[in-house]
């Protein structure tokens, strides 16, 4: 069925991610969306969302999950998203689902009899493939000239004090968020599976210095990836007193170095050791155009799918092997040896 426009319905109105969500597709299409719900347990969190970007305001579920709208926007804890994506189903609506989509099997489970059930249309929201130098640096990976693949290295670089804050939130406790390897390693996850297909195995380890108060659950995370084809390299340090992605992905012909961080950037090595054949900078400041802000990247691709009725491009299924793969992770620092990651499932 072919839409024309979007009814949005906003589950959770947490003030930065909404508010990431919501401009971003008042940017990317603002004739073809609107928000007409905004529920939240927290009456002044969904009455600003209402008064915000539109729509009426929900305080009890039942209200909301009859109200008038096509897609619901889930942004919760990710502890919540399973239960909250079975109700919206249930209520016979569509699913824009944040990530990390489940913190534990049983949450997995709940997901996937949902959907089984239930049938709606879901978009994950996992930001990397809209990086600019993730972008980048993917679509080099897949010139034809490139060459086979080999292997990427990939670092996430964590700014902690390994000091839990006098207020700690769901983010900081593992059972509600999962930790770091799945609340914001998902992203990671899905794009080394973008650049090396789904990988068969992993082994990994995990490191705590004596005395560390984690705000996660690890310090230091380091996994090893096999492809059918080559291998990934990724790897975790939470007390590095930044926040930095860098990695390269290695082909027969070239290899791709990537950053993303205030002076974010792409190199193209070939023939020369030292020196790049290829560079593409980006500047993070003040506001990004359209065309290289991942947020409204994303919204676009989501938007356009739907309105045209054509298959998401993230779906329920990337998202639970997102959490497959870092499970995989832990499984392996906890066995000590190598463990299979199991293959995606069919979600329709």
């Amino acid at each position: 069925m072919m839409h024309e426009k979007i009814r949005l319905g906003l589950y959770g109105c947490n003030p930065y991610r909404t508010r990431q969500l919501m401009d971003a597709a008042r940017k990317a299409a603002p004739e073809q969306m609107s928000v007409t719900a905004c529920f939240d347990i927290d009456k002044d969190k969904a009455g600003h969302a209402a008064v915000t970007y539109g729509g009426k305001a929900y305080y009890n579920l039942t209200e909301f999950q009859k109200a008038d709208f096509d897609v619901a926007v889930i942004c919760l804890p990710p502890c919540l998203h399973p239960d909250a994506f079975a109700a919206c189903a249930e209520a016979g609506k569509d699913i824009y689902l944040e990530k990390p989509v489940c913190v534990d099997d049983a949450g997995r489970d709940k997901l996937i009899d949902a959907m089984q059930e239930h049938h709606p249309v879901c978009y994950v929201g996992i930001s990397s493939p809209y990086i600019m130098p993730h972008r980048k640096a993917l679509e080099i990976r897949r010139r034809p000239g490139a060459g086979k693949f080999i292997a990427i290295h990939h670092h996430r670089y964590s700014p902690s004090t390994g000091i839990m804050p006098e207020k700690p939130n769901w983010r900081h406790r593992l059972e509600e968020s999962g930790g770091e390897l799945n609340q914001h390693c998902s992203h990671d996850m899905h794009y080394f599976r973008l650049v090396g297909g789904d990988p068969e195995s992993v082994t990994a380890m995990d490191y705590t210095s004596s005395g560390y108060q984690p705000s996660f659950e690890e310090e230091e995370v380091a996994a090893c990836f096999r492809f059918k084809q080559g291998m990934g390299l990724f790897s975790l340090s939470q007390r590095s007193h930044r926040a930095h992605l860098t990695g390269h992905i290695h082909m027969e012909n070239l290899s791709v170095q990537y950053d993303w961080s205030i002076h974010s950037q792409v190199k193209v090595y070939r023939e020369r050791p030292r020196a790049a054949e290829e560079t593409y900078e980006w500047y993070l400041h003040g506001e990004l155009p359209s065309c290289e802000d991942m947020n409204v990247l994303q919204i676009k691709d989501f938007l356009d799918a739907y309105l045209e009725d054509a298959p998401m491009p993230i779906t329920l299924s990337d998202g639970i092997q997102a959490y497959e793969m870092t499970k995989a992770i832990r499984d392996s620092c906890r066995l000590r040896k190598e463990v299979p990651v199991p293959s995606p499932l069919s979600l329709v």
